[in-house]
């Protein structure tokens, strides 16, 4: 913007760096801070959650992503989505790396869906309200969950790379009170 002033003459402006969080809680922008602070532009000062504390965040190992995941463990995956709602969850959202990831998240829980507690959407449909909704990061940008599951997060899916770091940073930003993140096989070196 700074340079599009410059770029049309304009002299005089204002610069006001905005780093007030007002959407997520503090447990989760600190949780974000730690992973960012290194990485984060200098000149630019970290987002401070403000006004409410939470739930610590939830971490929960799989040894397989989710196309190979046994179904044991899916279900496992479902009573923690309907745990998410009996504690007054809305909106669920399942952030995936991509749109493949995403797909493949939905056709494995759809099977379920008569067992989680709230409709399925993916990331096609327009006229999400409520329930859980699975989505690649892409999709995520500008929306807010009351509940977040960050799925398959490996040094594969998460190499230590500048895209990466940005893309989890959204993912993670989008949860409004409660955090899951969900790791598999080896850690991704961006995680804490």
């Amino acid at each position: 913007v700074i340079t599009l002033f410059k770029k049309l003459g304009i002299k005089e402006y204002s610069y006001y760096q905005l780093n007030r969080c007002y959407r997520t809680t503090i447990e989760i922008i600190n949780y974000a801070n730690q992973i960012f602070k290194e990485k984060f532009p200098k000149k630019y000062k970290l987002p401070k959650a403000v006004l409410r504390h939470g739930e610590d965040i939830q971490f929960i190992k799989h040894s397989k992503i989710i196309e190979n995941i046994e179904e044991e463990k899916i279900l496992d995956l479902v009573n923690i989505i309907n745990t998410e709602f009996k504690k007054g969850s809305v909106t669920c959202a399942l952030i995936c790396r991509d749109k493949k990831q995403a797909d493949s998240a939905f056709n494995r829980l759809n099977k379920y869906k008569d067992s989680i507690e709230r409709d399925i959407v993916d990331y096609s449909q327009q006229d999400y309200k409520t329930g859980l909704l699975i989505l690649p990061i892409e999709n995520a940008k500008g929306l807010e969950f009351d509940t977040v599951l960050i799925l398959d997060i490996n040094k594969n899916t998460y190499p230590d790379d500048d895209l990466s770091l940005r893309l989890l940073y959204v993912a993670i930003t989008r949860a409004l009170h409660r955090l899951i993140i969900i790791e598999n096989r080896n850690k991704s070196p961006l995680l804490i």
